[in-house]
């Protein structure tokens, strides 16, 4: 079982430091950590060897609870795969590109709570009307393919006479089409 020293409590691969009322995290390695990571020179496809940084990255990232700690660790990994003979450039702009797809990931969050709005074009009534009329016919035929005899007669019709001069029947319960040509 661990126990705090110094304010500070190892716990599964991260360290919980109390400062005053509040709680901060970062890595945490133990003093038998050599650092025994994939070495650069291995027989190993070079994209297993960026995952490999990018993954450590992920990790300080993830258990490091402020900015500051976070650097803190990338340079204890700077460190790390230099022994390790990777190349600076390799290391650098690994960690630039992590940390500014972190940035644009959190523009994104951001925006993703922001109201949606869209713009739909209108341009008058009767534009609303004629297009209206076609969805009416339209469904009609739809309708009139399926069953032949789908006209029904009921008391309660409302006639509305559309902008070709057809007539179109509507039912209250059932929408039913009928067209005199």
């Amino acid at each position: 079982m661990e126990v705090a020293n110094n304010n500070k409590l190892p716990f599964i691969g991260m360290e919980l430091i109390k400062i005053g009322k509040q709680l901060k995290t970062c890595v945490h390695r133990k003093t038998t950590n050599k650092g025994l990571l994939l070495h650069y020179r291995s027989h190993v496809d070079a994209r297993y060897k960026r995952s490999l940084l990018m993954t450590m990255l992920n990790r300080a990232h993830c258990l490091s609870s402020s900015p500051d700690l976070f650097a803190e660790e990338c340079d204890n990994l700077k460190g790390i795969f230099l022994k390790l003979k990777y190349p600076e450039n390799l290391i650098n702009s690994t960690i630039t590109r992590f940390i500014e797809s972190r940035n644009q990931q959190q523009v994104r969050d951001v925006q993703a709570n922001a109201p949606v709005r869209i713009i739909l074009p209108f341009k008058d009534q009767r534009s609303a009307d004629v297009v209206r009329s076609k969805t009416a016919v339209r469904s009609w035929k739809e309708n009139k393919q399926r069953s032949a005899s789908s006209v029904y007669k009921q008391e309660n019709f409302r006639r509305h006479q559309s902008s070709r001069g057809q007539t179109l029947v509507y039912k209250s319960a059932m929408r039913c089409l009928q067209i005199q040509m």
